[in-house]
C-alpha cells in the first residue's frame, strides 16, 4: 500500500482545488483534459507557495498544452502520485491518450 488516501472527484473548480494544495489545505491533486484558462492560476499559486507540479505522463515536465497536471505539496508526495497512477490497470487509466484536442 502507497498510504495515499483519495477521494475521487472534483470538489469544485480545479483552480480553487490547485489553491487548497497552494494553501495546504489538501496534500495534493491530479486531473487532466482541462484547458490552460482552468490550470494557469492555481498552477502558479501551487508553485508560488514552494509546491510540485509536474504531468501525470511518466513525470514529465509539466506543460499547459499537454494539459496534465499533478500538483503536490512535495516532490515525495508528488512521486508517490505519479506512482500511484501508474499501477492503475490501463483499461481503466490510459495516461498516454491524447487529451490534447
Amino acid at each position: 500500500s502507497s498510504g495515499i488516501n483519495a477521494e475521487y472527484g472534483m470538489g469544485g473548480s480545479s483552480v480553487l482545488m490547485l489553491c487548497d494544495v497552494a494553501a495546504g489545505s489538501s496534500d495534493g491533486f491530479w486531473v487532466e483534459g482541462l484547458h490552460i484558462w482552468d490550470l494557469a492560476a492555481g498552477v502558479l499559486l501551487v508553485r508560488e507557495a514552494g509546491g510540485v507540479v509536474m504531468s501525470t505522463v511518466r513525470g514529465e515536465e509539466f506543460s499547459l498544452v499537454k494539459r496534465r497536471v499533478i500538483a503536490a505539496g512535495s516532490e515525495e508526495l508528488a512521486g508517490e502520485m505519479l506512482d500511484t497512477l501508474q499501477r492503475i490497470p490501463e483499461e481503466l487509466y490510459k495516461p498516454d491518450l491524447d487529451v490534447d484536442s
